[in-house]
């Protein structure tokens, strides 16, 4: 079965699997047809609508469009230039991009790519957020952070950042409801991770054990 799902680590630095979805059972080899193209076949009903990532695979310039692929679709989805909201005013793509897009499914079944944010160009951004959660780790009274993680929430980047201490300048253990500065990077699981954090300003929050 293929599912969706968040990975937070625990104090053990084991991965945990949260909010998992099941996004479509997995069918034997008897039930799928041996040929046929994958942009035909029936889409998953909880798909549509729903925000996926993915790269762009093939695009043609002089005609604005081209496809994403997309492992959590299992098929290309269609993408036009007119469909990127962020940044603003990008007038082509290039091939290889990581893009974040919304599914949607036309009259013939097929997925589109819409309200489409470039992650590679959107990444260069510094950003401002406040520190949601942090956990020392195993560093805990080194006055360094250890092995500390959490997470940031950003409401200009529309969602929370995963960060942990070696990315921490300037020294200083964050706590909950500090502000810092952050860069985002994407990385090869499509997990946002915080980047060249700076603590600028401490909040009243406490740091979760």
């Amino acid at each position: 079965d293929e599912v969706e799902f968040a990975v937070e680590v625990d104090e053990n630095n084991r991965y945990n699997a949260l909010d998992v979805r099941l996004y479509q059972k997995r069918h034997s080899t008897r039930d799928v047809p041996d040929v046929r193209d994958s942009r035909d076949m029936p889409p998953p009903a909880a798909v549509d609508g729903e925000v996926l990532g993915g790269v762009i695979s093939t695009y043609k310039p002089t005609q604005g469009f081209g496809f994403v692929k997309c492992n959590s679709l299992g098929a290309d989805a269609f993408v036009h230039i007119k469909s990127v909201i962020e940044p603003k005013g990008v007038e082509s793509l290039a091939e290889g991009e990581n893009v974040e897009f919304r599914v949607q499914v036309n009259s013939k079944g097929q997925y589109d790519a819409v309200n489409v944010v470039l992650l590679d160009r959107r990444e260069r951004q510094t950003y401002v957020g406040v520190v949601t959660m942090y956990n020392i780790g195993k560093g805990k009274g080194k006055g360094k952070g250890g092995s500390g993680y959490g997470f940031i929430k950003c409401d200009d980047f529309g969602r929370e950042v995963f960060m942990h201490h070696s990315e921490l300048k300037g020294g200083g253990i964050p706590e909950c409801g500090d502000e810092v500065q952050f860069e985002v990077e994407l990385d090869d699981t499509h997990r946002y991770n915080a980047k060249n954090i700076n603590i600028i300003g401490k909040g009243s929050g406490r740091i979760s054990e």
